[in-house]
């Protein structure tokens, strides 16, 4: 995997937060660029930031499955064959699409 390029930046920081960095530098063993990438990336972790999807979340379609599972077959009875198809028909009245 190749490395990504880095893009200079200009920080200001509060005369704490500049010794709250140098503390952190020196406790990690890494240089100070690579202690606010790391804190970029834990925190955006936490945020859920950038990411797709909630580790351990269940998939939508279980959820969808499960409701279904709890629908009794009359009821699936009585839904319409052609609901996905023609859904603007049944919610809202238009024309119904007969392809």
């Amino acid at each position: 995997m190749a490395k990504a390029r880095s893009v200079p930046s200009s920080i200001r920081f509060t005369a704490e937060d500049k010794k709250i960095l140098r503390a952190l530098s020196a406790k990690l063993g890494l240089g100070t660029p690579q202690v606010l990438r790391l804190a970029i990336r834990k925190l955006a972790e936490t945020e859920q930031v950038g990411r797709r999807y909630v580790e351990g979340a269940v998939p939508v379609w279980q959820i969808a499955a499960d409701l279904g599972a709890k629908v009794s077959e009359d009821v699936w009875a009585g839904v319409p064959r052609d609901l996905s198809k023609n859904i603007d028909h049944y919610l809202y009245g238009s024309s119904k699409d007969e392809e």
